[in-house]
């Protein structure tokens, strides 16, 4: 089910299949650049919506969640690249623990790398806290956050068994639900190129 506000209907409906939610979504403009960038995601990788098969559907465990001032304590380069939810409650991080930023006298961000394991958090500035959703090592990499719906996460990236498969990672916090989907078509591309090449592009890594 679909719900419209700010004059989007063209392009609602077609990003909304695109990603497959659980939940009614509320289109707004501001969710537009997000579904773009998801599409995006799926033309790099060479895939199909259609090609993805469910593999996990599992409760949502207790995980660590620490103390955590968004304003005073996160640090403050990665702040930009948080994904926030349509009410900004809610905000995606999967940058902050393994990549080390650095800027330079005229403003330029860059990079020289930083951790092989990344972490997906979620931050919540109604609780200050901020909990781990995700942790990869070499057998995930999430590329992109993107909200379907103030409680639905929705994380892509790559999953290695023996080749590199994208995948999607659907979080439900209404229903304390995770839900893993994996193509069957096998990408060409490495699981550093999506993110430096098209969503952090404004980085230079050196």
């Amino acid at each position: 089910m679909y719900k419209f506000a700010g004059g989007v209907k063209e392009d609602a409906r077609k990003y909304g299949q695109l990603l497959g939610g659980t939940q009614p979504i509320v289109i707004y403009k501001s969710d537009l650049k997000g579904w773009k960038e998801q599409e995006t995601w799926f033309e790099f990788h060479s895939v199909t919506r259609s090609s993805f098969h469910e593999t996990e559907n599992l409760k949502l465990e207790g995980s660590e969640t620490y103390p955590l001032d968004f304003n005073s304590d996160f640090p403050k380069l990665h702040k930009m690249f948080v994904k926030w939810n349509q009410d900004s409650t809610l905000g995606c991080d999967i940058d902050s623990y393994s990549l080390v930023l650095e800027i330079d006298e005229a403003g330029n961000l860059y990079s020289y790398g930083g951790e092989i394991d990344t972490k997906v958090q979620l931050i919540s500035k109604h609780d200050k806290t901020i909990q781990e959703l995700m942790f990869c090592g070499t057998d995930c990499f999430p590329e992109l956050a993107f909200w379907n719906s103030t409680s639905e996460l929705v994380i892509v990236g790559l999953h290695f068994q023996e080749n590199y498969y994208p995948a999607i990672w659907t979080f439900d916090f209404q229903n304390d639900t995770k839900r893993t989907e994996i193509s069957t078509q096998v990408t060409k591309r490495l699981p550093s190129e999506y993110t430096t090449n098209i969503r952090l592009k404004e980085i230079e890594f050196k």
